[in-house]
């Protein structure tokens, strides 16, 4: 299984919103552990363009700060889960995927979205 989550690589945080992102850093989990992490970079535009990205890496979930409704419909279209509204280090939040506590905003999109502060965060 793997795991993507746009990434903030000056900051090393979940990237605020995905339309932003730079770099996705991609987990790979076997048997409910991180076994490898990378960070590759996104180069192209539009909502259409990250699912198209995302499953050429064989990602089967994100985990993400703000989302445009199309970039949602776009990914779950191609398959892969989405756990929105998270903020904070990538690295704990794919921990509390992995047992099951990552709270998960799908209400959370660009448009309804007011601050950073109704985010799930994840620090240290």
């Amino acid at each position: 299984m793997k795991i993507a989550v746009p990434y903030d690589i000056n900051n090393m945080t979940i990237c605020h919103r995905i339309a932003e992102a730079e770099h996705f850093k991609i987990y790979t989990v076997e048997g409910g552990h991180i076994t490898d992490d990378a960070i590759v970079q996104f180069a192209f535009q539009g909502s259409d363009a990250f699912a198209g990205f995302l499953w050429d890496h064989r990602v089967s979930a994100l985990i993400c700060g703000h989302i445009s409704q199309k970039s949602h419909i776009a990914l779950v279209e191609s398959g892969i889960d989405i756990f929105a509204g998270i903020a904070g280090n990538p690295n704990k939040a794919v921990e509390a995927l992995l047992k099951g506590t990552l709270e998960n905003d799908m209400s959370f999109h660009e448009a309804d979205a007011a601050g950073a502060d109704q985010s799930y965060h994840w620090n240290d």
